[in-house]
Order: C-alpha cells, then sequence, then structure tokens
C-alpha cells in the first residue's frame, strides 16, 4: 500500500505526497441556491420616507437531509436607508411524514450586525434549534425569510412558496471515478463542517454505489462504560469494493455554543467507533476540528461508524476485545481483527518461546490463525505487539482448535 497523510478540511484536500492527486469528482446532497435579488421597500420609520432592502441567503441550503442538527442559515442584509426599527425573521413551519403541518408558521427574530468590511451590509443567521422540530423527524420542514418595520412586511420565498427540508434516514452516491471521488453529507447547519467519505484515486475496484444511512442511536448497543452514542451512520458499497483506506469525516451536532446536542459532553472527548458484532471497537488515530465540528479517520472498510463521548483514545484502547479464536472454518470466531490501529501499522505474532510465527502489514491487519507459511499455528497461547499512536502495545490471543 502506499503511505500517504491526507485530510480534506473546509473542501480542500491537503496532502503529504509529493505529487498533489488530480481534482477529485464529488457527489453532493442536493442543495438550492438561495440568492434574492429583489428589494424590500419599507417605510424609513419616525424619520419619514422609505429604505429600501435586499436580504440574501448567499449558500446552499439541502433540498434533502438527515435530521439531528440545528438549522442554522447565514443571511446578509443590504440595505440604503436607516436601519432603526428594521426586523429580519426566519419563518419555518414543521410537518409530518403525510405533509400534515404541526403547527402555524412559527417567526424566529435575527440578530445583525454591521459587516465591518462592506458599507450598508448587515449579517445574521436563522437558528431553529433541532428541539422544536422533533415532531417533524420523519417529515419536512418549511422556512422562509421577512422584512419588517412597523406594519410594513416583506416575505421572501421561492416564489409564491416557502422552501423546504425533506428530512430522510438513507441517501445514495455514485462512487469510484478514476480520479478519486467524495460523498459530500450536507446537513442543517450552513456553517459546520459535512459528514464526507473521501475515497482517493484507485480505492475502489470501480464505479459504484455508495448507500448511507442514518441509524437511531436507540437501535445499536450501547458504548464504552454504557454510553450511548452521538450519532452513527452505516456506509454501504455496492457494485464495488474497497481496495485502499476510506477518509471518514463525521459531523457531529452541536449548538451554536458548541456543545453537543442531546449531551452536555465536552466534544474533544468524542472517540469514532466502529460496530464489530454487538461490540464497538476504537479507530485512531483522528483528527478534530472544533471550528467545523466534525471527527476524520481512515479505515480500510466500510460499516456502521459512531462518534462516542468516551474520553481520549491510546493506543491499548484500540486492541481488538476478541481474545480467543477458534480457526477451524465454522465461520464463528475463525479471526481477530487489528484494522482499528491504521493500516499504517504492522502486527507482530511471537509463540511463548519468542519465536515469531507471523507478521500483519497494509490494509488486511486480520489474523486467521495461520503462519507466515500459511498453515495454522498449534492450539496454544501466542503473543502479538503493534505500535499506534507512537505507543508499543503487548497482548495475548489463544488460539484454540
Amino acid at each position: 500500500m502506499r503511505s500517504r497523510a491526507w485530510i480534506v478540511r473546509a473542501g480542500s484536500i491537503v496532502t503529504a505526497c509529493a505529487v498533489a492527486w488530480p481534482i477529485l469528482s464529488y457527489a453532493y446532497t442536493s442543495r438550492e441556491r438561495i440568492e434574492f435579488t429583489a428589494g424590500a421597500t419599507l417605510s424609513a420609520g419616525g424619520g419619514g420616507g422609505v429604505g429600501t432592502f435586499i436580504l440574501r441567503a448567499p449558500n446552499l441550503l439541502p433540498l434533502v437531509a438527515f435530521f439531528g442538527n440545528d438549522v442554522v442559515i447565514p443571511i446578509e442584509i443590504q440595505g440604503q436607508g436607516t436601519i432603526s426599527g428594521l426586523q429580519a425573521m426566519g419563518v419555518y413551519q414543521p410537518f409530518d411524514s403525510g405533509n400534515n403541518p404541526l403547527s402555524g408558521r412559527i417567526d424566529v427574530p435575527i440578530a445583525f450586525q454591521p459587516d465591518p468590511g462592506r458599507s450598508n451590509t448587515y449579517t445574521g443567521r436563522i437558528v431553529i434549534p433541532v428541539e422544536r422540530l422533533e415532531a417533524a423527524r420523519n417529515g419536512s420542514v418549511n422556512y422562509h425569510f421577512a422584512l419588517q418595520r412597523g406594519g410594513d412586511r416583506v416575505d421572501f420565498m421561492n416564489g409564491s412558496t416557502p422552501y423546504r427540508i425533506q428530512f430522510t434516514s438513507t441517501l445514495t452516491f455514485q462512487v469510484g471515478q478514476p480520479q478519486g471521488s467524495a460523498a459530500v453529507i450536507h446537513d442543517t447547519n450552513i456553517p459546520d463542517g459535512d459528514t464526507t467519505l473521501l475515497f482517493p484515486p484507485g480505492a475502489l475496484t470501480n464505479a459504484g454505489t455508495l448507500i448511507v444511512r442514518q441509524v437511531p442511536l436507540t437501535s445499536v448497543p450501547v458504548g464504552p462504560n454504557g454510553l450511548l452514542p452521538t450519532v452513527v451512520y452505516n456506509f454501504e458499497l455496492q457494485g464495488t469494493s474497497l481496495v485502499d483506506e476510506v477518509q471518514i469525516t463525521i459531523n457531529y451536532p452541536a449548538h451554536q455554543s458548541g456543545s453537543i446536542i442531546g449531551s452536555n459532553g465536552n466534544p474533544a472527548l468524542l472517540a469514532p467507533y466502529w460496530l464489530s458484532g454487538f461490540n464497538w471497537l476504537a479507530l485512531g488515530p483522528r483528527d478534530w476540528d472544533s471550528r467545523r465540528r466534525t471527527i476524520s479517520v481512515r479505515s480500510p472498510h466500510l460499516s456502521t461508524y459512531a462518534l462516542i463521548l468516551s474520553g481520549a483514545i491510546g493506543a491499548a484502547d484500540l486492541r481488538p476485545r476478541r481474545r480467543v479464536i477458534t480457526p477451524n472454518g465454522d465461520g464463528i470466531n475463525d479471526s481477530i481483527d487489528f484494522s482499528g490501529i491504521g493500516a499504517d501499522s504492522e502486527v507482530r505474532f511471537f509463540d511463548l518461546k519468542g519465536r515469531r510465527v507471523r507478521t500483519l502489514r497494509g490494509l488486511t491487519l486480520i489474523w486467521d490463525g495461520r503462519d507466515d507459511d500459511g498453515r495454522i499455528v498449534e492450539s496454544g497461547l501466542y503473543l502479538y505487539q503493534y505500535t499506534s499512536l507512537g505507543e508499543r502495545v503487548s497482548g495475548v490471543i489463544l488460539v484454540a482448535k
């Protein structure tokens, strides 16, 4: 395998390779560009006259999204005239899965401040806490914007209808382009980062489909110390196979204060795990971006992944939980998986006399009880060693044929 270090932040690629990769092919969830160009003419307040204002939401907004994050949409207001008494609002209305309204339209005031770099320009954001949308988890939310002064009000819509975000639990992407591909899963919090899977060139055998599922937190086993995961995704490839590492970046849901939605935990303590049977196994090393609220990790396989507030992960935490293997070909406990330590590591196995019987390197860090010559070793205890996160770790495995 080619050794390299790579990470994606803010949609750009930073790589330690001497030769930069070609531009990747990006597959996005659908978004809609809103660029209001029509102005709103409102009374200028106590001084008389009028003020003309343009409201813009210049970001791309998701049409379909996973539920679980606040809806946060930045806006700009440009105007000629006094802003005294001017109110900006986001307006939303939740709907159930049958498209029945769950309430009337709700106004959310938007605080805005002068933009120091541009005259007559003010910036703010609409924030709809996810807790207010819980009943629409399997439905949708309509939204638009409004400016008001006194009795004058102008609503900014998609023509005559509001904009809409449809909540879903499954998304599909086409991946496997020769130049590499990235599946970007936009969420409803526009300013923060997105859950992204980055496939480098040659990481997939051919073009295929990636299916991403949002997994309910209560449908998976608890993590270390009985902790529920903060967010869980299942990643499945169809029509293609992974032959190199993929970078998985997971966005964790957080309020504007930075606190994790549904928890009082410190995001610095979030760690990535993958589900092996009924056990969560730690992954490392990981990259935490506190500004974009994401955790990134490299992995040689795709399955079910979660972020859990388990605290900092050390090399010893990456040990496989299985301690006994029975390599008899019945498909039960036939092997032990060390892939959580990272594909840049190697695992060495020794018998009790100190003789090395097997060395694992590269993507497939799975020991099936065979030595380097392909023979199943004798029953008994075997020592293993690996180095990860700058630490050397040792352990014992019992082989029982």
